[in-house]
């Protein structure tokens, strides 16, 4: 009963990727430098009670600069700087329901070579799982057919420096020894895991493995990682498994650099209010 969502659930838990997405466009354009974290999360807490959530489906990880490598970051007095990304992972709790919505974004506005670099690799492969996602095929089928998009990604990218090429090729083996599960690893035995299911849970019950069935609910979340740097990449999206494909109903939340750099360049609530001084 967890696991399959009724029409009646997915139409719940779509409101709800709705009001979360809308939460973190608000946030997007509202981002200037000298921001804490803190206001992003008011910014995500008004548009979930402005449009009938009960409230947060989990508290606000908001994360900047080196501390995002904490995934589970909660958004803290840390004032954003110039130069950072920042990361904002939240959705509401709308009727017992929740979403689960990650983007992250440049403070300044503007994405910087380097992180134009990685960000656009990441984003790359990251697409690649999300567009191969389809009903009745396995996890693993998912993987397969993601890797070839994903081999040609790694090959045509242009590092700028050996760790971040390193970090690449490992990121992408990753998912290329969970076509193998059985070989030594994080994956032994485990087979492909692409993400987590949502529904009256942030982390609900199937989803993510074996086979992609109607009704499902799951999001995808891979991190990419530089610890050289302290440098922490993650999107995540919500995806309804339907009979007619698969849903992502989170995709109206910008993801691509132009899109993001877009947004953040109109006017935000934040803005438009100021601080009482």
């Amino acid at each position: 009963m967890r696991e399959i969502k009724s029409p009646a659930e997915i139409a719940i838990i779509n409101r709800a990727t709705k009001i979360g997405g809308e939460a973190i466009i608000e946030a997007m354009r509202s981002t200037v430098p000298g921001l804490t974290e803190q206001e992003l999360d008011a910014v995500g807490q008004f548009f979930f009670i402005r449009h009938g959530a009960q409230g947060e489906a989990y508290r606000a990880i908001v994360a900047s600069g080196a501390v995002a490598t904490n995934p589970h970051q909660r958004a803290g007095p840390k004032v954003m700087v110039d130069g950072e990304l920042v990361l904002m992972d939240y959705c509401p709790d709308l009727g017992y329901y929740r979403c689960d919505i990650t983007r992250q974004w440049p403070v300044n506005g503007k994405f910087t070579p380097v992180q134009r670099e990685l960000y656009g690799f990441y984003l790359g492969v990251y697409e690649a799982v999300l567009y191969a996602i389809k009903p009745n095929i396995t996890a693993q089928d998912v993987v397969k057919a993601a890797l070839t998009t994903m081999e040609k990604i790694l090959a045509e990218t242009k590092f700028s420096k050996p760790i971040y090429e390193n970090a690449a090729k490992e990121y992408v083996e990753r998912y290329r020894r969970m076509l193998n599960p059985d070989t030594a690893g994080p994956n032994r035995g485990r087979g492909a895991n692409l993400g987590h299911a949502v529904g009256m849970a942030t982390h609900d019950f199937g989803g993510g493995s074996g086979v992609m069935r109607p009704g499902m609910v799951f999001t995808i979340e891979p991190e990419f990682r530089i610890p050289e740097e302290q440098l922490y990449i993650r999107l995540e999206d919500m995806i309804v498994i339907t009979d007619a494909g698969a849903k992502i109903t989170s995709d109206f939340v910008p993801r691509s650099i132009a899109a993001v750099e877009k947004t953040m360049a109109e006017s935000g609530l934040l803005q438009t209010y100021g601080r009482i001084r």
